[in-house]
């Protein structure tokens, strides 16, 4: 699991909660617990967006019950998988296409959950359950011909996908115990005014991010509209024609709903067998 962008991380780094619900509850089976440390720093990223055209404020409570000692035999792990977060920045004004990944989950890992994340222009969302050859890259990596094992078609309540009991991933194979997650996202191919815009770009602070690509440059622009809809335009409306405007993006990953996210989410715990008795 990698770490950064708000999401589970290393030592110094751990998840206090998350949720893209308006009411999340976690219950855990018996035994599965997590950890908090006894002193350090919050630090709240709520990542949350307000779609409608009123000011508003984003608040949040969270409720944690202690487990006492008995309860306290496996650790609770959370999936997110972010190491191709951005991958759609390939996604070129007009076209929907199809992003795909793989990720492994240790020898006997008991799957609880799964979810998913993405942004406005995210249409789908599947994750198979193993078996699946890993990827190295997204590049080569496609869908299964298969029914997907979850399937979610909104980017603002995606579905999440309780396993009750967990499911147990216990062989030594890789392709046993490797899940494959695809998105669909179109950049204005069913509705060419849903495209990325550099003129409709959000106004916010958080475009001046390391990671965040609000808009496009000139260079990447393409016509929208006018007799030449989708030609490559460099800032130049007069290339358009028919009162087209050099206006459309390419698809980019950052922290407003108007940029994309590509994260497979869930959580599961490690239960190695119990050795045998001498």
């Amino acid at each position: 699991m990698g770490g950064g962008l708000g999401g589970p991380g290393g030592d110094e780094l751990i998840a206090l909660g998350g949720a893209q619900e308006s009411t999340s509850i976690d219950v855990p089976p018996p035994g599965v617990y997590s950890i908090l440390p006894l002193q350090g720093f919050v630090s709240w990223n709520s990542h949350g967006f307000n779609l409608t055209k009123k000011a508003s404020s984003i608040e949040q409570w969270v409720n944690l019950t202690f487990a006492p000692e008995a309860d306290r035999v496996f650790i609770r792990e959370q999936i997110f998988e972010a190491d191709n977060i951005f991958d759609m920045s390939t996604v070129t004004p007009f076209e929907k296409r199809e992003i795909c990944m793989t990720w492994t989950l240790p020898r006997y890992a008991q799957l609880m959950s799964l979810s998913s994340h993405m942004h406005k222009r995210g249409e789908l969302f599947r994750i198979w359950l193993p078996p699946n050859q890993p990827c190295a890259a997204t590049a080569g990596c496609t869908a299964p011909t298969s029914a997907a094992d979850y399937e979610s078609r909104l980017y603002d309540d995606p579905l999440y996908r309780y396993y009750e009991p967990p499911s147990d991933f216990s062989s030594a194979a890789e392709a046993d115990r490797t899940l494959k997650a695809c998105a669909v996202y179109d950049n204005g191919a069913d509705n060419p005014l849903e495209v990325k815009r550099e003129s409709t770009k959000p106004n916010t602070p958080t475009c001046s991010f390391f990671f965040a690509n609000c808009g496009c440059s000139a260079s990447q622009r393409a016509c929208l509209g006018g007799d030449n809809q989708g030609t490559a335009c460099d800032g130049d409306d007069s290339v358009c024609g028919g009162g087209g405007v050099c206006d459309a993006c390419p698809l980019y990953g950052g922290v407003t709903t108007d940029d994309e996210m590509f994260i497979p989410l869930g959580s599961y715990f490690v239960a190695e067998p119990s050795p045998p008795s001498p």
